[in-house]
């Protein structure tokens, strides 16, 4: 019986030396290497003829069909004029 005993608490020391070993090898490991930046979130693409939100992909509004990269305005109506587009690769 003592054998039995002696062999679990063998088997017991060698786990917790290991799990302490591996314990240390992940905070090694955290300090050189540490978390890559979280890629940045694309915004989406909102209209400005009519305010709707389409997938980030989108070249033109699914709802109205205006192109997405153009920049509107208004008149001293209130009324939509289109002032013009943003540089290449610039919205």
């Amino acid at each position: 019986m003592k054998r039995d005993q002696f062999t679990h608490n063998l088997q017991k020391a060698k786990r917790q030396a290991q799990a302490d070993r591996d314990d240390r090898l992940i905070t090694l490991f955290k300090a050189i290497a540490p978390e890559a930046p979280a890629a940045p979130e694309l915004a989406p693409n909102v209209c400005a003829m009519c305010d709707h939100v389409n997938p980030v992909d989108n070249w033109g509004c699914d709802a109205c069909g205006a192109p997405l990269d153009l920049m509107i305005d208004a008149d001293e109506y209130g009324l939509p004029i289109i002032v013009g587009r943003p540089a290449h690769g610039k919205q």
